[in-house]
């Protein structure tokens, strides 16, 4: 019985290959034929943002000193505002007027300081880059914090490998089962 499932299988999977190999061909060729422009496409993307790079990450730069600059006046007439209120006399009509025009040009600043920090620069973000100074100081720390990781690191490296070479603590056995 089994024989004759594995024969039916054998048949089924010979048939459906024989009918998808064309589709699948054919899918492979039109992914060939578009591959050239796509990558030229590709490579004159990334050609136009190196060029444009330096200008725009100095224009971030500038953007984001000009929206300190502002936070930075608008905390100040803040807290000149506070002060004025704080020292105004409750009869002193002048002081009071002058604390209040003190808090709306501290308003105004924090306005101003909002609509300066929501500049923004479109085509740069912020990267994450990394050098590995010292492999066996970074596997030590991921042995010491990061447990699972190393754990899955070297199940994975076992499994691929304790049939090519002998590997330490690793124990290997072949037995049978059936299929």
């Amino acid at each position: 019985m089994a024989k004759e499932i594995k024969a039916a299988e054998k048949a089924v999977s010979t048939a459906r290959d024989a009918a998808t190999k064309p589709l699948h061909a054919a899918w492979q060729d039109e992914i060939a034929r578009w591959k050239p422009t796509l990558e030229d496409l590709d490579r004159i993307k990334k050609g136009l943002a190196a060029l444009v790079s330096a200008f725009k990450v100095r224009l971030k730069a500038e953007q984001d000193e000009a929206a300190r600059k502002a936070r930075a006046e608008a905390d100040r007439k803040r807290r000149e505002a506070e002060e004025a209120a704080r020292t105004a006399a409750a009869g002193d009509i002048e002081a009071q007027r002058a604390a209040a025009q003190a808090q709306a040009e501290a308003k105004a600043a924090q306005k101003a300081a909002s609509a300066a920090g929501k500049d923004r620069v479109k085509g740069v973000r912020t990267v994450s880059r990394y050098e590995i100074e010292s492999h066996k100081a970074a596997l030590h720390d991921i042995a010491k914090n990061d447990r699972d990781a190393l754990t899955d690191f070297v199940e994975g490296y076992v499994r691929r490998h304790h049939k090519d070479r002998v590997i330490a603590g690793v124990r290997v056995w072949e037995e049978k089962e059936a299929y």
